[in-house]
């Protein structure tokens, strides 16, 4: 798990039984290596999250990846008063947040922030990513889902 350390760690904000991703060749860097992993399309030379086959720019084909800081601010959230899932209730109030990256403005990635109470969640205020380590048992793999907390 190169670049993780355990300041960058955060308990599962989810339920245990919440389903993983089911990890591709096109999102395995983005859920395994420890870092926010972003597609960049080497034609056009534009970022793209979530990762796709095709550049959502100029549908070119050759995509690579590279790291991101990990520094962000909320552009939006909401605070779930009322969960939709059974599984949820014990952890309602919960929020979902849309944070855009500081190095890659336009870039969004939605999670949740861990570390801070619902009422002091803001417009504008600075996230990084953090990791939780999740076991798949079914597959085997390790999972380092990206979460945010205030900074």
């Amino acid at each position: 798990m190169s670049g993780l350390v355990e300041s960058d760690r955060s308990q599962r904000y989810l339920p245990d039984d919440w389903a993983l991703p089911m990890l591709n060749s096109l999102n395995r860097p983005f859920f395994t290596s420890g870092r926010l992993m972003l597609q960049r399309c080497m034609t056009c030379d534009q970022v793209q999250h979530p990762p796709l086959d095709v550049c959502h720019f100029c549908q070119g084909l050759d995509l690579h990846y590279e790291p991101a800081d990990g520094r962000g601010r909320i552009s939006s959230f909401t605070i779930v008063h009322r969960a939709a899932d059974t599984r949820l209730d014990s952890i309602v109030p919960y929020n979902v947040v849309v944070v855009e990256l500081d190095d890659y403005p336009g870039v969004m990635i939605v999670g949740n922030v861990c570390n801070c109470p619902e009422d002091q969640l803001s417009i504008g205020m600075p996230v990084r990513c953090t990791f939780a380590e999740v076991h798949d048992n079914e597959t085997g793999d390790v999972l380092l889902l990206p979460q945010w907390e205030r900074e």
